[in-house]
C-alpha cells in the first residue's frame, strides 16, 4: 500500500509585503516567473527520487499570493505530478489567493487548471482594519470576492484575524456573522501576533502603538470558539473551524506528521526514506537563489538531513496537540519523557487523556505554548 504525501509549492511574491507577514514573500520578480516555474518542475523531479511512489492526499499552492499565478503554471504543475505520482479525484488541491488578484476569468483558469479548494487572505471586513493591516483590497472586494469564489468552488475557505488595537468583541462578533452569511465550509481565525522582522515588530518596539493583553486575547479567543462551535463548526484545530467533512486535508495531514515535501524557494519540508529515517528539508529562500541552486543541482535545498529520533519526537507532540485528535499516549511511554510531566496539567483541567489519547482541554488551548515549554525537552 502507498505512503501518504502532501506537496507543498511556494510562490514567493507578493505585490506588496504586510507589515504583519514573516512569511517568506517578496515585491516585484515578474521577469523570474517562467524561470522559477521551470525549476519548481525540476525540483519536484529530484524530490519523487528521493519519496518514490506514493499516494498524493493534497497539493498546496501558498506563498507569497499565489493567485498572482498565471493559470497554464498551474495546470502545468499539477500535470507534472500527475505524471510523477498521478493525482486522483480525492486529492485536495489548494491555492491561496488575495482579492486584488481573484478575478471571475482567474478563478475559472485555477478552476480549469485544476485547482478544487480556494483559500482567501480576507482577513476583515472593515477597511479601518484593512488600512491598519496593509491590505491592499477594500471590504467591498473582500465581499464581493468571496461571492464569486463560492459561485465557482465548492470548496471554500478565508482567512480573519482577531484581537487588533482597538479591536473589541462585539466587533468581531459582527464580522463572525458575516462570515456565516457567505455559507461557507471553512474559516481560519488567527491572533493577530507581532513577529521580529516585519514593521509591525518595529513599530511597537517604538511604541507607536501595542498589542492587545494576553487577558484581552485570550476573551476574544474564547469568543471566536464558542460561536463557531455554537453554529456547527468544528474546532478541529487551534485557529481552524470546519463544517463536517471540509477540514484542510493538507494541513491537517502535516499536523498530523505525516510525510510532505515542500517545492519552491523558502519551502521545507519531512519525509520518510526508505531506510525509514526521517529527513528535513528546507530550500534557499531567496528566488535567485532557489533558481541558481536548481539549475546547478536540480533541487533547492538548503538543508536536507535526517531527524534523530528525539527531534522527531518533540516535532510529533508539537504539531499533534494542535489538532483536535490529540496525540497518542504512548508518545509518552518511551525514553524522551514519561507521563510524569503531564500529570500536573491533568490535575489543572488543561489536558485530557481519551481513548489513549492525549488532547487539550478548553482551558488547554488558551495556554498550549506554555504546556509544550513545559512537556517536550
Amino acid at each position: 500500500m502507498k505512503k501518504d504525501l502532501s506537496i507543498y509549492i511556494h510562490w514567493p511574491w507578493c505585490l506588496k509585503k504586510c507589515p504583519y507577514c514573516d512569511f517568506n514573500s517578496h515585491v516585484a520578480g515578474d521577469d523570474l516567473h517562467e524561470e522559477y516555474i521551470n525549476c519548481v518542475i525540476s525540483d519536484l523531479n529530484h524530490q519523487k527520487t528521493l519519496t518514490c511512489d506514493r499516494n498524493i492526499v493534497s497539493v498546496f499552492f501558498g506563498g507569497g499570493t499565489p493567485s498572482l499565478m498565471k493559470p497554464d503554471y498551474i495546470r502545468r504543475i499539477l500535470e507534472h505530478i500527475d505524471i510523477l505520482y498521478s493525482l486522483n479525484k480525492s486529492t485536495e488541491i489548494t491555492m491561496e489567493c488575495n482579492p486584488t488578484s481573484s478575478t471571475i476569468d482567474k478563478f475559472l483558469g485555477f478552476k480549469a487548471a485544476g485547482i478544487n479548494r480556494l483559500s482567501m487572505g480576507i482577513q476583515s471586513f472593515h477597511d479601518s482594519e484593512l488600512k491598519f493591516l496593509g491590505r491592499e483590497h477594500n471590504s467591498k472586494e473582500a465581499i464581493q470576492t468571496i461571492k464569486n469564489a463560492t459561485n465557482i468552488f465548492n470548496n471554500v475557505s478565508f482567512d480573519l484575524i482577531y484581537g487588533l488595537p482597538n479591536q473589541n468583541l462585539q466587533n468581531w462578533g459582527d464580522q463572525l456573522k458575516m462570515a456565516f452569511d457567505f455559507n461557507t465550509q471553512h474559516l481560519s481565525a488567527y491572533q493577530l501576533t507581532v513577529e521580529k522582522n516585519t514593521k509591525f515588530f518595529s513599530e511597537v518596539k517604538k511604541n507607536k502603538w501595542q498589542p492587545l493583553d494576553d487577558d484581552t486575547q485570550a476573551d476574544f479567543f474564547e469568543f471566536t470558539r464558542n460561536y463557531m462551535t455554537t453554529h456547527n463548526f468544528n474546532h478541529y484545530e487551534i485557529s481552524n473551524f470546519c463544517r463536517d467533512g471540509y477540514d484542510c486535508k493538507h494541513n491537517h495531514n502535516i499536523w498530523q506528521y505525516n510525510d510532505y515535501i515542500g517545492v519552491g524557494a523558502g519551502a521545507h519540508g519531512r519525509y520518510q526514506s526508505i531506510d525509514n529515517k526521517r529527513h528535513l528539508t528546507q530550500n534557499y529562500r531567496m528566488p535567485n537563489t532557489y533558481i541558481d541552486a536548481v539549475k546547478h543541482v536540480k533541487h533547492g535545498f538548503h538543508q536536507h538531513a535526517p531527524l534523530d529520533e528525539h527531534e522527531a519526537w518533540q516535532e510529533m507532540v508539537m504539531m499533534g496537540l494542535r489538532i483536535q485528535k490529540g496525540i497518542p499516549a504512548s508518545l509518552f511511554d518511551g525514553k524522551y519523557s514519561t507521563s510524569q510531566p503531564l500529570e500536573k496539567y491533568f490535575k489543572l483541567g488543561m489536558l485530557q487523556k481519551k481513548c489513549d489519547k492525549i488532547t487539550l482541554t478548553s482551558k488547554g488551548q488558551l495556554v498550549l505554548d506554555s504546556i509544550l515549554a513545559d512537556i517536550i525537552f
